[in-house]
């Protein structure tokens, strides 16, 4: 996988990370960028399918620097059937106003979601995934927990699309819709129990805020990272997809643990720069050909980013946009999170 190197000129797009992945990010690694298309493809599909309206059938996601963009055009309804535009306008442009009403049809099927989810929120908490039969870091196991994981992702794209319709039609009646916090940190930051486990960079080659057992975070470290805008604001499906990395990440690491041990790869961290498909050449007894220089390939290209700075990412007025190096059909992924 390679980073995307657009030759266009600067366009202006909105550029707010707020509701999916807030702030300048740092690039995700090769299997962090390839399971979050996976991820965020399944989950527009079945929120797309709950609503009913035609789901995508190419993932809409693009990469720009191993950072994750909207490709716009894949996204886009052919016409507007029953609510589909206002829907593709809260993906597109969640800081902006509605256009039409929704139709009646749409309006029950949101009503009956937006109970269905405040009603099984807590038990989606409680229960935990089971790890089933399959042995520790296979690329079974790994396979089966991101199929058993991916409909509370799914749910969580739901959620926050209704969050952003609502807010979207709050605004064509002339009212003011300020930022959200996002629930995880306001718990935190007002002295509650929180899931720390649902904050952090969304890639799996790095734990959550919860940290590594048996080395937690210091709560200074915590409220340093919250003074940031960035972390403090409204994420469902951002929290929602950083407890689904801690669920998989051992099983991760217990794979490129394998792999090492087998003198497959040099460290257990190399499997973070494989794509997520290519997991599977990790089983054999002998590596490929080509694994050893992918790896190198694909570890030179995400350190080579690290220390770049992101294309600009906004966080003030949710109407502001900023002049981004990027082409005019890529759009950020705001409505996620």
């Amino acid at each position: 996988m390679t980073a995307v190197n657009p030759a266009s000129p600067a366009t202006d797009i909105r550029a707010d990370r707020r509701l999916l992945l807030p702030g300048p990010i740092p690039p995700l690694s090769h299997l962090g960028a390839t399971l979050f298309r996976h991820s965020a493809h399944a989950a527009l599909r079945y929120a797309f399918y709950q609503l009913g309206q035609p789901p995508p059938e190419a993932p809409a996601i693009r990469f720009v620097s191993l950072r994750p963009y909207f490709d716009a055009p894949k996204l886009e309804p052919d016409e507007d059937r029953g609510g589909s535009a206002e829907i593709f306008g809260a993906l597109i442009d969640p800081g902006g106003v509605a256009e039409q009403p929704l139709p009646k049809t749409l309006r029950g099927t949101l009503w009956f979601h937006r109970i269905r989810l405040g009603l099984g929120i807590a038990a989606r908490r409680r229960r935990q995934p089971h790890r089933g039969a399959s042995r520790p870091g296979s690329t079974e196991l790994v396979s089966a927990r991101i199929s058993e994981l991916l409909p509370r992702l799914g749910d969580a794209v739901l959620g926050e699309l209704l969050a952003t319709l609502a807010r979207r039609r709050h605004r064509a009646r002339g009212q003011s819709v300020g930022l959200a916090q996002s629930r995880a940190a306001a718990r935190f930051l007002e002295g509650e129990p929180t899931d720390l486990d649902r904050l952090g960079l969304p890639d799996p080659r790095v734990a959550s805020w919860r940290g590594d057992p048996p080395s937690p975070p210091p709560e200074t470290s915590v409220r340093a990272a919250l003074a940031q805008p960035a972390h403090r604001l409204r994420g469902g499906f951002r929290e929602q997809y950083r407890w689904t990395l801690d669920q998989l990440r051992p099983d991760l690491l217990e794979l490129g643990k394998r792999a090492a041990r087998r003198g497959l790869v040099d460290s257990a961290d190399d499997v973070f720069f494989l794509p997520l498909d290519l997991l599977g050449d990790l089983e054999g007894d002998s590596p490929p050909d080509w694994l050893e220089g992918a790896i190198a390939s694909n570890r030179a290209e995400w350190e080579g980013l690290v220390d770049h700075h992101p294309p600009a990412d906004t966080l003030g007025n949710v109407a502001a946009v900023a002049r981004v190096d990027l082409p005019a059909h890529l759009a950020p992924l705001t409505p996620l999170a």
